[in-house]
């Protein structure tokens, strides 16, 4: 299947609802291949799935203070971590770091594909399918408190690739929480740069064939130490201060 720039697009958004109950929240597309697919679902996130979360941690995240997405689930009841008896067992991961990755997965795609988006994403990948296309799938997080859930593990069912691993899918994630990038300031530093001349051979009465070494590093500093546009991509490169130091080989 082709995985160029034209492949159709499902845009996905993920925030919290400031609707009464801290747990509220909505899913919505942002961008569908095909009209009137801009659609919405409202969900509450389930203590289960923080349950699970905290367990994850649990065994992965060594050292780190737990993380709780709903602030009012941060409780004894969900702070009780998953036992290996509370795992469903399964043929595709016998262990229980590697149920508990897979029950993880599963329960994240089963809240998130629901209802209208589950519509959605199916008919959005039918789409890509009939054009003989990858579907990209994009998901963006505006809820900082979700960020750091693995959602690229999430796998329908057992058995299933993660959807990061899925052959017909390009997923990824992204957040609109970001810091404004810093103006450029020049700091105190500089760039020190040694060129080390060859010598011509003295023998060589040829002047054509004679390289004309000094010029050379003089037009090379000129350019280390000149800022301005990359053509090949219109980026403006600051100046920095810049010592060339010449050293003529012995």
């Amino acid at each position: 299947m082709s995985s160029g720039i034209k492949n159709p697009c499902l845009s996905l958004a993920l925030n919290r609802l400031n609707a009464p109950g801290a747990a509220n929240l909505a899913i919505w597309v942002l961008k569908a291949p095909y009209p009137g697919g801009m659609v919405h679902h409202d969900s509450v996130w389930p203590q289960t799935l923080t349950r699970r979360w905290l367990a994850w941690q649990e065994m992965f995240a060594l050292g780190s203070s737990p993380h709780i997405p709903i602030k009012a689930y941060d409780n004894q009841s969900s702070r009780d971590y998953l036992s290996d008896s509370d795992l469903p067992s399964s043929e595709h991961a016998t262990s229980y770091s590697g149920r508990l990755m897979q029950n993880l997965g599963i329960d994240l795609w089963s809240w998130l594909f629901q209802g209208p988006i589950q519509n959605a994403f199916e008919r959005s990948r039918g789409i890509a399918s009939g054009q003989n296309k990858l579907l990209r799938l994009r998901l963006e997080i505006r809820d900082p408190n979700f960020i750091p859930l693995p959602w690229e593990i999430m796998q329908p069912m057992a058995g299933k690739p993660a959807i990061s691993l899925a052959q017909q899918l390009l997923f990824s994630r992204t957040t609109s929480d970001v810091e404004p990038l810093e103006s450029f300031k020049p700091k105190n530093q500089a760039l020190n740069i040694l060129l080390v001349l060859g010598q011509n051979e003295a023998q060589s009465s040829n002047s054509a064939v004679r390289l004309q070494l000094e010029q050379e590093a003089q037009a090379l500093g000129n350019v280390l130490k000149a800022g301005g546009i990359n053509a090949s991509n219109d980026i403006w490169l600051a100046p920095v201060a810049c010592h060339v130091e010449k050293l003529l080989q012995p």
